[in-house]
């Protein structure tokens, strides 16, 4: 995917909250999304992703703190909402009515003229079934639509919330491919998920929450970097001198069941330190039983952060 150029904050988020009676759902919450970008919003089932998605588009009232949207803030939603599309939970259709005829009743709601229909079928791949009712669809051609939908008058931001929901591997495949082709139409999208693995193929900005709260900010490639590490084992009884030796480069170095994990600097170079590592560990008798570089996993990463294991 073609990294976009970005000057300009399509989003703008800072210290949000929600809270419903003692629930906190969304917890003093900060980030941005740069205009062009393509912006995974990625956190476990209830980490509060829709919740932050129904506040930029004025469906819930925030208890505190501050957003705008395209430039407007949420206050004054009607400055910018024309200019959003959205995808929020399961779409509503019609199912007695055509594909296309449900999206000429949403562009005439929404003060659209819907000359761009045809193109938005064939852009979710529904060219051909335009004219199917909505009750013969499968799940996955449903989501299609719904997407369609929020595509309608060729929005500035789309903001889809779990798109791939429900859907089998070819489903999540097709949506990721109508993703990337959002993005060549020069829109800013906001993609909710609670996998990663779903989104990481398409997304050049992550912003991963857990429990309300914000735990990462950034490019995909910072959010994997930071799991860069050369993995340790000896025998129990040298552990300790392993760890030492280890430590002696300067860098961190964490134990864990048996195993030494020595983190990486982004500019770091693998094979030398390892070499390095390997060569003390000789001359102080050590017989290392295991010495590799693990590569950085974003989903490892991911799942760190919210709460997973190694």
């Amino acid at each position: 995917m073609t990294t976009t150029t970005i000057s300009t904050d399509a989003v703008a988020v800072s210290a949000l909250t929600k809270r419903y009676g003692a629930r906190t759902v969304v917890d003093n919450v900060s980030f941005s999304v740069p205009a062009g970008a393509v912006a995974g919003l990625i956190g476990p089932n209830g980490a509060g992703k829709t919740t932050i998605m129904a506040i930029l588009l004025g469906l819930v009232r925030p208890t505190s703190g501050t957003a705008t949207v395209l430039g407007a803030p949420i206050n004054r939603r009607g400055e910018y909402l024309g200019r959003v599309g959205a995808l929020i939970e399961t779409p509503a259709f019609h199912p007695g009515v055509s594909a296309a005829d449900n999206l000429r009743s949403l562009a005439i709601l929404s003060g659209q003229d819907g000359r761009d229909i045809p193109e938005l079928l064939e852009l979710v791949g529904l060219g051909g079934r335009g004219r199917d009712r909505v009750g013969s669809y499968s799940l996955g051609m449903k989501q299609r639509l719904g997407i369609a939908a929020a595509l309608l008058g060729r929005p500035d931001l789309v903001i889809l919330d779990e798109p791939t929901n429900g859907l089998d591997p070819v489903g999540m495949q097709e949506v990721r491919t109508i993703i990337r082709d959002i993005a060549e139409r020069g829109c800013t999208a906001i993609v909710s998920s609670h996998l990663l693995s779903e989104l990481e193929q398409v997304c050049n900005w992550l912003i991963v929450i857990d429990h309300g709260g914000l735990v990462h900010l950034g490019s995909p490639d910072l959010l994997g970097a930071r799991s860069d590490t050369l993995v340790l084992r000896t025998d129990g009884s040298r552990l300790d001198d392993l760890r030492v030796i280890a430590g002696s480069t300067g860098l961190p170095v964490q134990l864990s069941d048996g195993t030494l994990y020595v983190s990486l600097p982004n500019d770091a170079d693998p094979s030398q330190l390892a070499a390095e590592i390997n060569r003390r560990a000789h001359v102080a008798g050590i017989v290392l039983a295991e010495l590799h570089h693990e590569r950085a996993d974003l989903e490892a990463r991911y799942l760190e952060m919210v709460g997973g294991v190694r």
